[in-house]
């Protein structure tokens, strides 16, 4: 019964949130952080990161003697992977959740 969304209170659908974000966060952040810190410990010189916005799509390269990686989104897609799932999950609890007694008895 632990995974029963009707069973959830609040602080489940915190946590849930929280899960989510953080493996949101170590799948897609993963490959440009490796890049990052390989471009930040290169010899001087032998390394660049650049970011760039233009037009809604946000724009993040690397580049080492080594190493190259290129990334965008655009501003639209990240919202939508940040807020949208956490929703869902939200109007699904919100739509298993039993009314408390005294809401049930004020209705009949």
């Amino acid at each position: 019964m632990a995974l029963s969304l009707s069973g959830w209170r609040p602080r489940h659908l915190m946590l849930a949130w929280a899960a989510y974000w953080l493996v949101l966060l170590a799948t897609v952040a993963r490959p440009p952080l490796v890049a990052a810190l390989s471009a930040l410990s290169a010899p001087e010189g032998h390394g660049t990161m650049n970011a760039s916005m233009a037009n809604s799509v946000l724009t993040f390269s690397v580049k080492t003697d080594v190493l190259s990686w290129t990334g965008s989104a655009s501003l639209t897609s990240i919202a939508f992977w940040i807020a949208v799932p956490p929703l869902l999950l939200w109007a699904l609890w919100m739509a298993t959740r039993t009314r408390p007694v005294a809401a049930r008895e004020r209705t009949t």
